[in-house]
């Protein structure tokens, strides 16, 4: 089974048997309800290794099967045998990521808002994918941003609200 995150590329090889460089291998992604998602065409690496980068839209599992063919329009089977593997579409890489930022990793805070008593009112809270990204604080890299506001009775903090922008 490969293992893949939704909305990034996954590689799918594909290698000939005889390290045959001059196939045309052929990569059709199916759903778990047997419906073709996609056909993709594979490139020649090295030695018989062909791939291909999928980026899947939709979690989910989906099976990949790779034919190789003598001709370029896949009409022509090469004779050699399917290829196929599972492929598990989620999110937790994503959300592993987003909360290593809600634990201050990579993170900036900015646009603080105080009341007259200097309490923090509300704040930006923008999470990123390296330390490079978030020290530069763009749009690059921006994994998750968050809206943050606070509320005080009496002195004290009463409501603290934190909901994901993007």
């Amino acid at each position: 089974m490969i293992s893949a995150t939704l909305n990034n590329s996954v590689l799918l090889s594909i290698l000939s048997s005889d390290g045959n460089a001059a196939l045309f291998p052929r990569v059709r992604i199916y759903n778990s309800s047997g419906g073709l998602e996609v056909t993709l065409a594979a490139t020649h690496i090295s030695n018989g290794l062909y791939q291909v980068t999928w980026v899947p839209a939709t979690e989910g599992y989906f099976n990949y099967v790779a034919q190789f063919f003598t001709d370029v329009g896949f009409t022509l089977d090469a004779g050699y045998d399917r290829i196929g593997d599972l492929i598990d579409v989620n999110t937790i890489k994503n959300q592993l990521v987003r909360i290593l930022g809600l634990h201050n990793e990579n993170t900036v805070i900015d646009n603080q808002v105080y009341d007259g008593q200097q309490k923090l009112l509300s704040t930006r809270v923008r999470t990123y994918d390296s330390k490079a990204n978030a020290l530069a604080a763009t749009g690059v890299g921006l994994i998750a941003q968050y809206a943050v506001t606070a509320s005080y009775t009496a002195d004290l903090l009463s409501n603290f609200t934190m909901v994901r922008d993007i």
